[in-house]
């Protein structure tokens, strides 16, 4: 759970790339679709490990970039993690996000 992702585009003329934040309109809270996984080895400390799916750009972020996070329901999420929605959720086109300009370089 997050309340946003953000991706950096590059602008002609400026130095540094412009950041813009992503949510999804109406609500606090954004579900991203990933992996967890914790090693734990008696030679080495815990380590956690994090991977976000990503799919193709939907309308609402190819102006921005060409993928994003594949985005997940609120109501979606014991689906998810119990891999009874998988294929679905996997295959579908992802739900528009709003956009907000970020105002740090």
């Amino acid at each position: 759970m997050t309340n946003g992702f953000f991706e950096q585009r590059t602008v002609q003329g400026l130095r540094h790339k412009e950041k813009h934040l992503f949510n999804q309109s109406g609500a606090s809270q954004l579900f991203l679709a990933g992996f967890f996984k914790c090693y734990d080895d008696a030679d080495t400390p815990v380590s956690e490990h994090f991977t976000i799916l990503t799919t193709s750009a939907n309308d609402s972020m190819v102006p921005y970039h060409d993928r994003m996070p594949i985005l997940i329901h609120k109501d979606e999420i014991a689906a998810w993690l119990s891999g009874a929605a998988r294929e679905e959720i996997l295959r579908r086109a992802p739900f528009a996000v709003e956009v907000t300009p970020s105002m740090t370089p």
